[in-house]
């Protein structure tokens, strides 16, 4: 087995950690040798950088091996095609995140030229079927998340804070948390704990920028009660619009990140990992944020638990190692037929 992936490689930047911990799982429980393009940084060092590698991993995908690729990496379709016998393990779908129809379309024909994809959960499999794609699907349901600490250190006996405290790591720009911006502080019970770059300064004294740290040590620096899932507006009125429309179908990383932190979660109601909290009894599922004032707390010891007995499976690559069985399967049977 072999791995392909690309990604800017950066400290603070979340975005690498899911492919690189993907890369981890595959390679100690699979044997899979990796090849990866990247760049450390937008430099002129950093294009020869990744120009290499990028030919490097052209040789990679010339070959009858199953090659792993985790997508997006290119709409390149006959580049691709160097592989015969792909798996694709689907990290984001731009079409359904921008909400553009046709580069959605251009995703489609790539996808189909796989033998099997790993996606997020049967919101994000729906979806894609319905806009046309037409190979084997497993869900993935939740993003595994490897550390390198004790997880379990500072999560016993937690004992709620008054006022509530809320924990939101991410971009922290307008465009991808408007929410932030746009909370009236006279109608909060609760306080927000912001973590991650681009915070913009807001009059709201119960908006507490936190700082930013590396997605290794995030869940470990994360301080409140909650972890909260949520993008846009503050209640449901964009629910169509990409930023809060794509978590229809998503399953976000930083769900997993609570997860390892022992937070339960606050997640929107119509979004993709609602089934997940729910299924799993490890949060609450809310319409707006204002609702978060009137969270009944009663069985928060309970969620905890149950939080951190997920955090024992996701720590451990659980999630990705049951996707792969299955795709691996549905690939055997298909070779088999074949022949």
């Amino acid at each position: 087995m072999r791995v392909v992936s690309r990604y800017i490689a950066n400290k603070h930047n979340a975005g690498p950690k899911a492919k690189v911990d993907v890369e981890r799982i595959l390679s100690k429980n699979y044997g899979a040798k990796i090849y990866t393009n990247a760049a450390k940084l937008e430099t002129k060092e950093g294009f020869f950088d990744k120009v290499n590698k990028y030919l490097f991993i052209r040789k990679a995908l010339s070959t009858d091996d199953i090659v792993v690729i985790q997508i997006p990496f290119t709409n390149k379709v006959k580049f691709l095609n160097r592989a015969k016998n792909k798996i694709g393990i689907v990290h984001d779908i731009d079409g359904l995140r921008f909400n553009d129809m046709k580069l959605l379309g251009h995703e489609v024909n790539l996808l189909n030229t796989f033998k099997v994809l790993v996606v997020h959960n049967d919101k994000m499999k729906k979806a894609l079927s319905d806009s046309g794609v037409n190979v084997p699907m497993v869900t993935l349901e939740l993003f595994d998340y490897l550390v390198d600490f004790n997880y379990k250190k500072n999560t016993k006996n937690h004992n709620l804070t008054k006022p509530l405290t809320i924990v939101y790591p991410g971009n922290l720009e307008y465009r991808k948390a408007e929410f932030l911006y746009s909370l009236d502080s006279k109608k909060m019970k609760f306080i927000i704990n912001a973590y991650g770059p681009c915070f913009e300064e807001t009059a709201n004294k119960k908006i507490i920028h936190k700082g930013s740290f590396s997605p290794d040590i995030l869940p470990a620096k994360l301080e409140g009660d909650l972890g909260l899932v949520w993008s846009g507006k503050i209640d449901s009125s964009d629910e169509s619009e990409s930023e809060k429309g794509y978590n229809k179908y998503n399953a976000p990383h930083k769900l997993s990140s609570f997860i390892v932190a022992g937070l339960p979660v606050v997640v929107w109601s119509k979004s993709a990992v609602a089934d997940t909290v729910l299924k799993y009894n490890i949060g609450y599922v809310i319409d707006e944020l204002y609702d978060i004032n009137n969270l009944d707390l009663h069985d928060y010891s309970i969620k905890q638990k149950n939080t951190l007995k997920l955090a024992d499976k996701i720590t451990k690559g659980y999630f990705t190692n049951h996707a792969f069985d299955e795709a691996l399967k549905i690939m055997e049977d298909d070779n088999h037929e074949i022949k």
